[in-house]
């Protein structure tokens, strides 16, 4: 088993402005694209540089690869939140789709590849939880918190995931002569083990055409607490599973790429071009040993993926339901958008900045005749300066950032162009 690490600027490190009201204009509706509502902004007469404000025709999905990782980002509302089992697991320990089997192993031992290949599978998410913040440095030591980590992947039949969900731990447990079968007492066809003296727990099961795996630490060796936290998952992840509606398999590649209109409505990160769905990370492995982050692009969340993402899982989360959370769409770092329940929402979603506290160092100028934006300049983890601006249009709430000053205004005003134009 593994550790993910650490996708710094994922949900809840957005600052975002307070939109009070749209700015008063002369002028009424008209059925020319961009012109002025009543009350809002003619967004013609802003300077947004280089950068266009037409929403992209959504063009047709053409490959399975793209279905699969819309999947695993629709399986993350299916996957329990570690907050929810134990209102202690509330900080961030790793969120993460797996849209095939090379990615299931940032948190499935490597020897398992194989094993979903061989049984076809389809797609999946991973999450963690902890009782401790994540370090800021490297990774955590076992036994420095108690934890879960839950992967959930989907396969093609009842059949193919019994038999996945068998040799999963079968391979994982002949990676040590010491390991130990483990007996889960609610749940018997549960395969589960551990090393006598080590505070962790492996267990792994099927549960329709779905295989569920729950690695569990503890600060010490204690196998009845590690084997409840492993029943307490599995109790609050199969209700969810049962009442989650999958794609059906031979409809999975080709899936729309914007099923919730959401990635339409985000400035692309190159003029003209349809931001596909990507995780860009050439081996999860690689990305759990040096510390390097993964990049989602071109995906939607609905409000319990998206909470999978926070810093503090109890914060974001309260946020995300108070405020009616719909979905969260990213376009690379730093490009983000939330639709919530209606404009109050989103004013109060962005007065507690989701929840988290970003390093602001200064405040800068907003765009010209963009209403009530926010420019800020903060600070990398590295001490690293950058900025960003935050926008609010309607129910939608949106960031962007640059390393340039100039260049984030541009990108303000052309994303608050883009929603007023995506209506």
């Amino acid at each position: 088993m593994k550790f993910d690490v650490k996708l710094s600027g994922r949900v809840g490190a957005v600052a975002l402005v307070v939109l009070l009201g749209g700015a008063q204009i002369a002028g009424c509706a008209s059925p020319t694209e961009g012109a002025a509502k009543a009350g809002e902004v003619d967004v013609r007469t802003l300077d947004v540089g280089n950068y266009s404000t037409e929403p992209l025709e959504v063009p047709r999905n053409d490959r399975e690869s793209f279905g699969r990782l819309i999947e695993a980002v629709r399986i993350a509302d299916a996957v329990a939140n570690p907050y929810k089992i134990d209102p202690d697991l509330k900080y961030w320990s790793g969120a993460e789709p797996r849209p095939d089997a090379k990615s299931a192993t940032g948190t499935l031992a490597d020897a398992t590849q194989p094993v979903l290949e061989k049984y076809g599978m389809i797609a999946g998410y991973a999450v963690g939880g902890r009782d401790q913040e994540f370090p800021a440095e490297g990774k955590p030591k076992v036994g420095d918190a108690r934890a879960v980590t839950i992967n959930v992947l989907r396969f093609p039949d009842e059949d193919s995931a019994e038999r996945a969900a068998r040799e999963i731990d079968a391979v994982d447990f002949a990676l040590s002569p010491d390991n130990r079968a483990v007996d889960i007492p609610e749940y018997d066809a549960a395969q589960s083990h551990w090393r006598l003296g080590v505070p962790t727990l492996g267990s792994t099961i099927a549960h329709g055409f779905w295989v569920v795996n729950v690695y569990a630490e503890h600060t010490s060796p204690d196998i009845d607490a590690l084997t409840d936290l492993v029943t307490k998952t599995f109790d609050a992840q199969m209700p969810l599973l049962d009442g989650f509606e999958a794609t059906p398999v031979d409809k999975v590649a080709t899936l729309p790429l914007d099923a919730e209109g959401m990635v339409r409505r985000i400035l692309p990160y190159q003029v003209g071009v349809w931001p596909y769905p990507v995780v860009e990370s050439d081996d999860p492995s690689t990305i759990v040993e040096s510390g390097n982050v993964s990049i989602e692009s071109g995906i939607a969340y609905g409000r319990l993926g998206a909470t999978h993402s926070a810093g503090n899982k109890e914060v974001v989360g309260k946020l995300f339901d108070e405020t009616g959370l719909e979905f969260w769409g990213a376009v690379e770092i730093g490009t983000f958008l939330y639709r919530v329940r209606d404009k109050a929402a989103a004013e109060q979603l962005v007065a507690e900045n989701y929840g988290d506290s970003p390093n602001i160092t200064n405040t800068i100028d907003g765009p010209e005749g963009v209403p009530d934006a926010t420019c800020q300049e903060l600070q990398t983890d590295a001490g690293d300066p950058y900025y960003r601006c935050s926008v609010i249009y309607r129910q939608y709430a949106a960031s962007v950032t640059s390393d340039d000053e100039d260049d984030v205004r541009f990108k303000a005003a052309a994303q608050y162009a883009l929603l007023a134009n995506s209506q």
